[in-house]
């Protein structure tokens, strides 16, 4: 299985076939990880602060991003922002990379959803800008690890046996997409991903 996560901490994306990049696994314009919602501060929103955000919906429509939750009219934003839209130094994990503002309607969107007094703002990763390094947040990656706005690795393969073998240890148990990886892999033995080796 394939899956993108186009707006950091919302509902991932099937994909049939997929594009993968330095930063991490595409389709078209629709990338994984490159969108993001920050608060008055710039700094990152993500669902472990507002779980709602994992019930929004991403998709394409033609030229546009799509976002859909329950209550919400569709939002569509243009993958091709405005150059007099901002650009702004986000902070993610400790670390400072640009995002360029979506503009307006998609803050109230976002704000309103979530049920916010302060706005919040929906920023996208641009292929000019300079990405994070892997490193910086863990030492067990290279120096040419690069990541846009995810968590610590342009990708994340999960087997299902190994959440499978995970739920044997726990009393609450949990599903491969808790862990929102974007390769899911079947008919190994369980960690047998740890195993692999770039060559």
């Amino acid at each position: 299985q394939l899956w993108i996560y186009p707006v950091k901490s919302c509902r991932g994306a099937a994909l049939t076939l997929a594009e993968c990049s330095q930063l991490g696994l595409g389709s078209g314009p629709l990338k994984d990880r490159h969108w993001i919602i920050v608060d008055e501060a710039c700094h990152m929103i993500t669902g472990r602060v507002q779980p709602s955000l994992v019930l929004v919906s991403v998709s394409k429509k033609n030229d546009d991003l799509c976002l859909n939750a329950t209550g919400m009219q569709e939002l569509r934003i243009p993958f091709e922002l405005p150059k007099s839209n901002p650009v702004k130094m986000l902070r993610v994990f400790q670390t400072d990379i640009e995002g360029r503002d979506c503009g307006d309607k998609a803050a109230e969107w976002i704000t309103t959803y979530l049920k916010n007094t302060q706005p919040f703002r929906l920023m996208s990763y641009e292929p000019t800008m300079k990405p994070r390094r892997s490193k910086n947040n863990a030492p067990v990656f290279r120096d040419s690890d690069q990541i846009a706005y995810s968590d610590l690795s342009a990708c994340m393969l999960l087997s299902e046996a190994s959440v499978e073998d995970l739920n044997t240890k726990l009393e609450k148990k949990v599903k491969v997409e808790n862990f929102r990886p974007v390769i899911v892999v079947k008919d190994c033995e369980p960690y047998k991903e740890v195993d692999r080796k770039s060559t």
